[in-house]
């Protein structure tokens, strides 16, 4: 499934695109990342963070997996 989450380009507000991104642990829980705006007269190039903080909803896997 594709991610619909948009990245905006903090300088000009066009779409800025994900060059390339690394995940930083097994989990999936830490990626860091490069974001590039695709307007050309922009050229902003910049880094990004991304972190999963919180649980709210627990997934119906793992709680079928406990009840094997």
């Amino acid at each position: 499934m594709k991610s619909q989450m948009r990245n905006k380009c903090p300088e000009c507000g066009a779409y800025a695109r994900i060059r390339k991104s690394e995940q930083m642990d097994e989990r999936g829980l830490y990626k860091v990342g490069v974001l590039d705006c695709m307007d050309a007269d922009c050229g902003w190039r910049g880094t990004f963070d991304f972190t999963i903080t919180k649980t709210l909803v627990s997934s119906m896997k793992t709680a079928k997996r406990g009840k094997a």
